[in-house]
C-alpha cells in the first residue's frame, strides 16, 4: 500500500504546503489519518521522499508508541544524506525511525542510483528457491555412494549462501538420519580414500548448514577415522577434509571432549586453512575457552585473530567473543564497521534480499543485545521461536536408551542414542537453538543482564538430557542463575554418570580459586557466582566426600569476602550432602572444626545434627573439647554445645551433656 499524504503536484489535489493545511489535517482528512495508523500498527512502514519531521506523522508515531510499546515495529526513512550526522540518526530512532542513508551505499552514488537499487532489492522477483530434498535408496554398492555424493553436491553448490537456514527450509532436515533407508556399511571399506572423503562430506555439510547434531555412529566413526589419520590426497580433497575436521572440531567441544579438542587443534594448525577456515578453527578456539573460562587463552586468541570488517560473518563471531569477556566497545565498533561495509557490499555483491536479510539480522541483533535482554524483531528472532515452539511441542517425558561401544582401539567409550520420534525433536530443536547462537554471532551472556532467558530455559533444559556437558557450558557463558537451577534438578543431578560431576570440579576447581584470590574482571566473577558455585552446591550429592569438603570451604570464603557468590540455601544443599556421606566422626570432626563466628552466623540447625547417630564417644570427645578452651571462648563453644543437645540423645549422654554445661 502506497499513500500519499500531502498530494502530487500537477493533478492529485488537494495539496497539504501551508502551516494552516497541517495544522487542521486531521479534522479535513480523518480517513487518511485512519489509514496511516492502521498501516502503522499492522505492516514496516517505509518513508520515500519526506522527511519524517512532519508534525502530524509525528503525533502519530507518539500515538503508536503509547499504543504497542515495546512491539512496535520500525519505520524505515530512506533518504539522501551525504553529510548526516549521528545526531539526528539518533534521533529519529529515538522516535522508532530507522534512517537508510543512499549516500552510504556507495561513494559518488546518486539519489536517484541509490533509490533505483533499494526498490530493485526488495522486488520480490529476486527471491531464491532452493530445494534441498534428498530422496537416495537403500546404498549397497560403490555405484551408489557416487550417486549420492553427486546428488548432495548438486544440491549443496546451489545452496544460496544463507548465513542461517531460513525457517521454511529446516522442514527438510527433520530427520538426524540422512540414509533413513540404511547403508551397506561393507560398501565404505571399499571406497577409495577420494570417495570417502567427499561422501562423508558431503553429509557433514547437510548436518553443518541444518544445525543439526551428528547422532549417527558410523558417521561418528568415519568422521574420526580420516581427521587423525594422516592422509595424501589432491588439493581439493584436502579442503573437504578439513571441513571434515572443523565439523568434528565442534561436536568434539560439544561433547566436552577436551583432550581430542586439542589433539584436533593442533593437526589443523599443521594444515595450510582457508581464510574461512582459519576463522572458524579461532572461533571455535574461543567458544571452548569461554566455557572453560580461561579468558587468558580467549585474549591471546583474539590478539592473533585478524578480521576484516567487510567478513561480516567472522566479524559478527569474533564481536560475540569480544562482548562475553566485557569487552563492549570493541564489539560495538567492529559490528559498526561490519554493518556499515556490508551495506556497500550490496551494489557489489549482488546479494538476493532473502540471502542479505540473515546478515544483516545478525548484525542488527547482536547490537541490540549489547544493550538490552530482549531483541528487537528479526528473521533471526523468528527462527529462534521457532526452534523453541517445535521443542515445547514435544511430549515431556519421551523414552530413550542408550549403549556405550568401544571405539577405534584407543580405550574411548562412546555413548551412541537411540531417540524415539518424541525425544529426537526435543533434543534436536534445542541442539538446533545453541548452534543458531553460535552460528549467528549472537551473545549469550551480558554482565549487566541475562539475555533471552526464557529461551535459553527451555532449550538447555532439554538440551541437558543428552548433551549434559554442552547444557552446563552454555549456561557458564550465559550467567544466568535461574536457568542453572532449572537444569540441576535433582532428576537431572541423579541421571548423570556416577564420575560426571567429580569431572567438571576437577575441571573448573582452579577457576573459583582464582576467582577468590583475585579481583576478577565482572564478566567473569559472574559466570562464578552464578553458575559455578550454584551448578557444583546442586552435584554435591554426586561429587565424592573430599570434592564437598573443598566446595563448602569455597563457599565459607565467599562468605567471609562478602562475595555474591555465597547462598545460604545453597550452603544448606552442600552441608546436608556431607552429612549424608560422612561417618559419623567425620562429621562431628567437621562439626568441631567450623571457626567459632561460623557457628553463630550459619545455619546449624538441628536437622544437620539429628541425622548423625551420636555415640558415647562422641559425647566424650565433645566434653573433652570444652574443657580445653578458656573462659573467654566457652560462651562461643557452647554454642556448639546446645546444637548438639538437638540431637536424638538418650537420656544419660543428655544428662552428661547438660552437667558439662554447668
Amino acid at each position: 500500500r502506497i499513500v500519499k499524504l500531502h498530494g502530487s503536484f500537477p493533478n492529485i489535489r488537494p495539496y497539504i504546503i501551508t502551516e494552516e493545511d497541517f495544522r487542521t489535517y486531521p479534522q479535513q482528512y480523518p480517513e487518511f489519518v485512519n489509514t496511516v495508523r492502521q498501516a502503522l500498527m499492522e505492516s514496516l512502514f517505509c518513508l520515500i521522499g519526506f522527511s519524517g519531521n512532519d508534525p502530524n506523522f509525528l503525533q502519530w508515531i507518539g500515538w503508536l508508541r503509547d499504543v504497542m510499546g515495546n512491539q512496535v515495529s520500525p519505520a524505515y526513512l530512506i533518504t539522501y544524506e551525504p553529510n548526516l550526522h549521528k545526531a539526528q540518526v539518533d534521533l529519529f530512532k529515538g522516535r522508532g525511525i530507522e534512517i537508510i542513508n543512499l549516500a552510504e551505499l556507495k561513494e559518488g552514488i546518486s539519489y536517484s542510483e541509490g533509490l533505483e537499487f533499494v526498490l530493485d532489492y526488495l522486488n520480490p522477483k529476486h527471491k531464491e528457491h532452493w530445494n534441498p530434498e534428498v530422496n537416495i535408496p537403500r546404498i549397497t554398492s560403490v555405484d551408489d555412494v557416487v550417486k549420492a555424493t553427486k546428488i548432495m553436491r548438486e544440491i549443496r553448490e546451489r545452496y544460496p549462501q544463507y548465513l542461517y537456514l531460513p525457517k521454511d527450509l529446516h522442514q527438510y532436515f527433520a530427520d538426524i538420519d540422512p540414509f533413513p533407508n540404511g547403508i551397506d556399511k561393507s560398501v565404505l571399506e571399499q571406497l577409495s580414500l577420494s570417495q570417502k572423503i567427499r561422501f562423508i562430506y558431503e553429509i557433514v555439510w547437510r548436518y553443518e548448514v541444518s544445525l543439526s547434531p551428528v547422532l549417527i555412529d558410523w558417521i561418528l566413526t568415519e568422521m574420526e577415522i580420516l581427521s587423525f589419520m594422516q592422509v595424501n590426497c589432491d588439493p581439493m580433497d584436502v579442503h573437504y577434509l578439513l571441513e571434515i575436521q572443523l565439523a568434528l572440531l565442534t561436536i568434539l567441544r560439544v561433547n566436552g571432549e577436551d583432550n581430542r579438542f586439542e589433539e584436533l587443534v593442533e593437526i589443523l594448525e599443521n594444515w595450510t586453512l582457508s581464510s574461512a577456515q582459519r576463522h572458524k578453527l579461532y572461533y571455535e578456539q574461543c567458544l571452548q575457552s569461554l566455557s572453560l573460562l580461561d579468558y587468558k587463552k580467549v585474549r591471546e586468541l583474539l590478539s592473533q585473530w585478524n578480521v576484516n570488517a567487510n567478513e561480516t560473518r567472522s566479524a559478527l563471531w569474533k564481536a560475540v567473543v569480544l562482548s562475553e569477556i566485557g569487552q563492549y566497545n570493541e564489539a560495538i565498533n567492529l559490528l559498526n564497521l561490519t554493518n556499515q561495509r556490508f551495506r556497500q557490499s550490496l551494489l557489489t555483491q549482488g546479494f538476493y534480499q532473502q540471502i542479505a536479510i540473515t546478515y544483516s539480522n545478525a548484525i542488527e541483533e547482536a547490537l541490540s543485545l549489547l544493550e538490552k535482554p530482549n531483541p528487537i524483531d528479526t528473521s533471526l528472532v523468528s527462527l529462534k521461536e521457532y526452534f523453541i515452539a517445535k521443542l515445547s511441542d514435544a511430549e515431556k517425558k519421551p523414552s530413550t536408551t542408550y549403549e556405550n561401544t568401544h571405539k577405534y582401539g584407543i580405550n574411548r567409550v562412546q555413548m551412541t542414542w537411540h531417540l524415539g520420534t518424541n525425544l529426537s525433536s526435543r533434543i534436536l530443536y534445542s541442539y538446533k537453538y545453541m548452534r543458531l547462537v553460535e552460528l549467528a554471532g549472537y551473545p549469550l551472556g551480558h554482565t549487566k543482564f541475562v539475555i533471552n532467558e526464557e529461551w535459553l530455559n527451555v532449550a538447555t533444559s532439554a538440551l541437558f538430557e543428552v548433551f549434559p556437558i554442552y547444557a552446563f557450558r552454555s549456561l557458564i557463558r550465559s550467567r544466568s542463575k535461574k536457568t542453572t537451577l532449572t537444569c540441576f534438578n535433582r532428576k537431572n543431578v541423579l541421571s548423570l554418570p556416577i564420575d560426571w560431576a567429580d569431572k567438571q570440579y576437577a575441571i573448573y576447581q582452579s577457576r573459583i580459586d582464582e576467582y577468590l584470590r583475585d579481583d576478577s574482571p565482572i564478566a567473569y566473577a559472574r559466570k562464578i557466582e552464578d553458575v559455578l558455585l550454584p551448578s557444583f552446591a546442586h552435584l554435591a550429592p554426586r561429587l565424592n566426600i573430599g570434592l564437598v569438603q573443598d566446595l563448602r570451604e569455597q563457599y565459607l570464603k565467599c562468605y567471609n569476602q562478602n562475595r555474591r557468590g555465597y547462598d545460604q540455601s545453597l550452603y544448606d544443599v552442600i552441608l546436608n550432602s556431607l552429612f549424608a556421606q560422612g561417618s559419623t566422626s567425620a562429621n562431628f570432626d567437621m562439626f568441631l572444626s567450623v571457626p567459632e563466628t561460623e557457628i553463630r552466623r550459619l545455619p546449624w540447625s538441628s536437622k544437620w545434627i539429628k541425622m548423625t547417630l551420636i555415640h558415647d564417644k562422641v559425647i566424650e570427645s565433645m566434653i573433652t573439647y570444652l574443657d580445653s578452651y578458656n573462659d573467654e571462648d566457652k560462651n562461643i563453644e557452647m554454642d556448639r554445645l546446645w546444637y548438639l543437645l538437638s540431637a536424638d540423645l538418650n537420656a544419660l549422654q543428655r544428662a552428661r551433656l547438660e552437667d558439662a554445661v554447668r
